[in-house]
C-alpha cells in the first residue's frame, strides 16, 4: 500500500549499495560481461519492485481490468548487457490500453509509479509504451530498433503478451 515515491527511501540506498558492490566486484577481477549482467539484474529487480508496488495501488477490480501487459527489457538491458552508465532501455508492450492516443487511467497510474522514481533515483531511462502493430511497423522502418526488439526479453508481466509479441517480429520482421 506505500507509494513508490514513499519507498525511495529504500531504493536510493539499496541501489547506492549495489552499485558499490559491483564496483568492487569489478575491481577485484570480474570480467565486463559478469559486471554488466549484474547490473541488469539490480535494475530487473528495482524495476520489479516499482511494478508490483504501482500494481498494489490500484483497486482490485483495476487489477483485474489490468491484464495484457508486459515490462520488456530491450537492447543492451534486453541483452542483460547493461553497462554501469548506460541507459536503461524497456519497453511498456501492451495490448488495448491506449485510447485516442493516451494510455486508460491504469496504465497511466502504472508508467507514473515506475518512471517517475526511476527519474528521482538520478536513472538515464529510455522507454516506449507500444503494442504489437507499433513493434511491427518501428522494427520495420529503422533496423537498429528492430535489432532492440529482437534482443528484448520480459522483466514482468503478461507471458502470453511478450510470447506473442517475439512470435509477431519474427514472422513480420524477421523472416
Amino acid at each position: 500500500g506505500k507509494t513508490a515515491a514513499s519507498e525511495l527511501l529504500r531504493y536510493k540506498p539499496f541501489l547506492k549499495l549495489e552499485t558499490h558492490r559491483l564496483k568492487m566486484l569489478h575491481r577485484a577481477g570480474a570480467g565486463g560481461l559478469e559486471t554488466c549482467q549484474t547490473r541488469s539484474e539490480i535494475l530487473d529487480l528495482i524495476l520489479i519492485s516499482l511494478w508490483q508496488t504501482a500494481l498494489g495501488l490500484l483497486s482490485p477490480q483495476a487489477r483485474k481490468d489490468f491484464k495484457s501487459v508486459a515490462l520488456v527489457a530491450i537492447g543492451g538491458y534486453g541483452r542483460a548487457e547493461l553497462n554501469p552508465h548506460s541507459d536503461i532501455d524497456f519497453m511498456f508492450l501492451h495490448q488495448g490500453q491506449i485510447a485516442a492516443g493516451k494510455p486508460l487511467p491504469h496504465l497511466a497510474a502504472v508508467l507514473d509509479g515506475i518512471l517517475y522514481p526511476l527519474w528521482d533515483l538520478g536513472l538515464k531511462i529510455g522507454h516506449s509504451v507500444r503494442d504489437l502493430e507499433d513493434c511491427v511497423s518501428v522494427a520495420n522502418s529503422d533496423m537498429q530498433s528492430k535489432t532492440s526488439l529482437i534482443e528484448s526479453r520480459l522483466v514482468i508481466g503478461d507471458q502470453a503478451l511478450f510470447d506473442r509479441f517475439q512470435k509477431t517480429l519474427v514472422k513480420k520482421c524477421v523472416q
